[in-house]
């Protein structure tokens, strides 16, 4: 079964069952105020918490590092280890890449002729739910090709040896509400193990989420 939903957290090699999370997705505008240079650096050091369940992230962006950076360092410190980056624009440019591409536990997948063939031969196009997004321009457009981008991080995911894995947009944040130390494995235990979650917006009136 193809799981490809945005903003979705899923466990892998299970039947799929999904149900609420109690993790809060909030969508915020990351306005960098935070030096970058330091941020780029503390993406190098040790995991902030003990490795409990292997996590990962892909995200399809064409965000500038002011952007991209803070918010792997937010997320690295809740304890993902890896993220699958589907890069275009602005985030496939050489000053931009070269320092993703540098930072330890990131896999940076550029929009070439050979991924577009490729996903060209996808099951998504059979998938009837997804049809009427098919060939439309703008947000059509996107979902579609972040449900592709999405298929393929799976793969990448299982392969990698990931337990969870967290479709998320660089504009979002996955906060894990009750969790001790704010740690997405911890909150990840309580999960049974035939369960497949799948997270949801409770709030969309967050304008600080990194204080509030």
């Amino acid at each position: 079964m193809y799981l490809g939903k945005p903003g979705s957290l899923y466990r892998l090699g299970i039947a799929t069952f999904v149900r609420r999370l109690t993790i809060m997705l909030v969508s915020f505008g990351l306005l960098c105020h935070f030096p970058l240079g330091e941020i780029y650096t503390s993406l190098f050091e040790a995991e902030l918490h003990p490795v409990i369940f292997w996590i990962c992230i892909t995200t399809s962006t064409s965000a500038g590092l002011e952007q991209i950076l803070p918010w792997m360092f937010y997320h690295k410190a809740i304890g993902v280890s890896t993220f699958f980056l589907f890069v275009e624009g602005r985030a496939a440019s050489p000053s931009v890449s070269k320092v993703l591409e540098s930072i330890p536990g990131v896999k940076v997948i550029y929009r070439t002729r050979d991924l577009e063939e490729q996903q060209a031969k996808s099951r998504i196009w059979n998938e009837t739910w997804l049809s009427s997004f098919f060939y439309k321009p703008c947000n059509y457009e996107l979902f579609v090709k972040q449900s592709l981008n999405m298929e393929m991080a799976i793969v990448m995911a299982r392969d990698s040896g990931m337990d969870w894995i967290i479709h998320l947009d660089t504009d979002e944040l996955l906060h894990p509400a009750g969790a001790r130390e704010y740690s997405l494995s911890r909150l990840l235990l309580d999960v049974p193990k035939n369960v497949d979650m799948e997270s949801s917006v409770e709030s969309d009136n967050i304008k600080e989420p990194f204080t509030e």
